[in-house]
């Protein structure tokens, strides 16, 4: 799986900023995390360890990405692992 923020950081704080409050806790988290692998990128992260983490299975990470996608956040390619 690839991920980027959608626009850029900048763009992504100020969307962030807008939609804050529309988000889940699990999104929260999911958002979190994805900041963590965009600050460190040199560790590499596993879809499996990603769902381990947050306690979700595959379908819910496809689920909660595609959720980030359109609300204007990120954007996100899924490989065979994380298809439902």
């Amino acid at each position: 799986m690839e991920f980027k923020f959608k626009n850029g950081v900048h763009a992504f704080a100020c969307r962030l900023n807008q939609v804050i409050d529309q988000l889940d806790p699990i999104e929260e988290t999911l958002l979190h995390t994805l900041l963590a692998i965009a600050v460190a990128p040199e560790e590499n992260v596993t879809v499996v360890a990603l769902q381990n983490e947050l306690g979700l299975t595959t379908d819910e990470l496809s689920f909660y990405m595609n959720r980030l996608d359109h609300l204007g956040l990120i954007t996100w390619t899924a490989d065979r692992a994380v298809v439902p």
